[in-house]
């Protein structure tokens, strides 16, 4: 149980505790930025304590969060064209 409450601590730890004068959508992203991070750490310390199951549990989360981040980018780019027309190449990605 030590090793369920160490990942956990880490997922928790990762999560930003304060963000100033940034947009709703830009703070979602930031969150979902940091859980992810966390949640790939996490999987790479199950996956070094033999525990496969558990860390494929999280890569599946990680993967859903990544296209979550997709998704908020795809939007951001459709309401800002002009600060966004870097990643028009990953927008396209998106939408194929």
């Amino acid at each position: 149980m030590t090793l369920a409450r160490d990942v956990d601590a880490f997922i928790s730890a990762a999560t930003p505790t304060e963000i100033l004068d940034i947009q709703t959508s830009d703070w979602f992203a930031l969150w979902l930025f940091a859980r992810a991070v966390s949640a790939y750490r996490a999987a790479m310390l199950l996956l070094d304590a033999s525990f496969g199951d558990e860390a494929m549990e999280l890569a599946r989360a990680l993967f859903t969060d990544g296209l979550r981040l997709l998704e908020l980018e795809r939007l951001g780019s459709r309401r800002h064209p002009v600060c966004s027309a870097g990643s028009s190449s990953s927008s396209s990605r998106v939408s194929t």
